[in-house]
């Protein structure tokens, strides 16, 4: 989708709210399938987070990768998000827990605007566990551990 420009991966200033920030995480996952962006996707996740899709589960980012992003990212999709519920933790490890429900549209690539054609539609639930990021302007939750269920 070269149409699309890269979207930054840190934050910018001023900083998001806090809440947003957590949310970011899922949509820079996802946006990164979308828009076939390695970068963007890769920062959603923390090195050792562990993934399950359906089942299988990887561990450890280039695993991630391999498993689900260089699959997903070569179609044409577009995952449409809602309902996420954040808890985010005060004390201990400051891990923040979210829920979010996600309609998922799948094509093979360069067809997805094309009539008649064979298509994917999914319906998923995803529960995370996230981890601050230290970063220079902002903070930039990550994905720790994260599964998906396709119904």
């Amino acid at each position: 989708m070269a149409c699309i420009p890269n979207l930054p991966v840190a934050l910018s200033s001023p900083l998001l709210p806090i809440r947003e920030a957590i949310t970011d995480a899922l949509s820079r996952c996802l946006v990164g399938l979308n828009t076939n962006d390695p970068v963007l996707f890769n920062s959603a996740f923390t090195q050792d987070a562990t993934f399950e899709l359906n089942g299988t589960v990887s561990q450890a980012l280039p695993t991630i990768r391999t498993d689900c992003y260089d699959k997903v990212s070569q179609l044409d999709t577009t995952h449409f998000v809602s309902n996420m519920h954040v808890d985010r933790a005060e004390s201990g490890d400051n891990t923040t827990k979210m829920t979010a429900t996600s309609i998922g549209r799948h094509y093979r690539d360069g067809k997805g605007l094309k009539q008649g054609q064979t298509r994917l539609l999914t319906g998923n639930f995803y529960w995370m566990d996230l981890k601050p990021h230290i970063a220079a302007l902002s903070p930039k939750p990550q994905v720790a551990q994260n599964g998906d269920r396709e119904s």
